[in-house]
């Protein structure tokens, strides 16, 4: 391990004295204690049936929160054959765990704007982002889940960095803001210098927040491999993904042969997608070989404002930017 880090894990100083992990983090919690409205509305998207006219009437407690997940649902990121102005319209062209999902999504970023760094907040939608796209997209090759839960569970897997990024953007001593440089190395890393990680984290805030059951089983266990497909499908899918958004940030920039890059999905295809039919792989394996190829090549000339037009990034890196999509709706913004 690096000095750096070894120096950035060292009991940063708050008020009252040094951190002690993991009761610090476990403490953090409790800035994420959902708002009576938001409280309400989740508590109302639980049951079954929903009452959609109490949902209405709900969302008046906080319509702004409300207008932002219609908003979201609108986006390009959900394709709607026709626009919806309302919640309760939401749960009709979705579903209801589809509406309380993108209710705590909105919630969250709002909160978590005010309480971690720009640069940091970036880093962290840029990469649920790309983990979101990229589970759409093997969704929609392997058909294991609605394609809009794909997506929110890519979207919101790593919801258990937050406690680490709001209390160590507070606490993190003077020159060492870089958070996710040292976060982000290894589930082991953070076991080892803070006693939990970011899984176990998610998982309490899933239930502080009362998140629909199976995105809870997504960000509490996307770590671990399961066996298919007596598991969970969308917990494949998004460990799969999350597997191939960590290979993008490694080698973005770095000069790969297609043969490495074919191997690399080859095997991460067979470590989380067993499952599938050889052929179904196959085409799996083609649409994923063309965009991360692209988008490795295309990266410098992006950075320098030239083409970026894969899957893996276009729509990430706008967005992740705070730039709103054709329909308006920035995650991060």
């Amino acid at each position: 391990m690096s000095a750096r880090n070894q120096n950035f894990i060292s009991k940063p100083q708050v008020e009252g004295g040094p951190c002690d992990y993991p009761d610090a983090l476990f403490q953090e919690l409790h800035i994420f204690h959902p708002s009576p409205a938001l409280q309400q509305l989740t508590g109302l998207l639980s049951e079954t049936p929903v009452d959609l006219k109490k949902l209405g009437q709900a969302a008046q407690g906080d319509p702004t929160l409300a207008a932002e997940a219609v908003r979201f649902c609108n986006s390009s990121l959900f394709g709607l054959s026709r626009p919806i102005s309302t919640l309760e319209q939401a749960v009709v062209a979705t579903d209801a765990d589809i509406v309380r999902a993108l209710l705590l999504t909105c919630w969250l970023a709002k909160l978590t704007s005010h309480r971690v760094t720009a640069p940091e907040s970036r880093v962290f939608w840029k990469h649920s982002l790309l983990v979101a796209r990229v589970s759409r997209c093997i969704n929609d090759w392997a058909g294991l889940a609605q394609p809009e839960k794909a997506f929110l569970a890519g979207l919101l897997h790593d919801v258990g960095t937050l406690p680490f990024l709001t209390l160590l953007s507070r606490v993190a001593p003077p020159g060492k803001q870089n958070l996710h440089e040292n976060l982000t190395e290894s589930i082991d890393f953070q076991r080892l210098h803070f006693r939990t990680d970011h899984c176990e984290l998610g998982e309490r805030l899933c239930t502080i927040l009362n998140f629909p059951l199976l995105l809870a089983e997504v960000v509490s266990r996307h770590h671990q491999r399961i066996d298919f497909p007596s598991g969970f499908p969308l917990l494949s899918v998004v460990s799969c993904a999350e597997a191939i958004a960590q290979f993008h940030l490694l080698y973005t920039n770095q000069e790969l042969t297609e043969e490495a890059i074919v191997t690399f999905l080859q095997d991460t295809l067979q470590v989380w997608l067993p499952g599938q039919t050889h052929p179904a792989r196959l085409a799996l394996l083609a649409v994923l070989k063309t965009d991360l190829l692209a988008d490795l090549r295309d990266h410098g000339q992006s950075t320098r404002g030239g083409p970026h037009d894969s899957l893996l990034s276009t729509e990430v890196h706008s967005q992740a930017h705070g730039e709103a999509d054709a329909n308006g709706y920035s995650p991060g913004e």
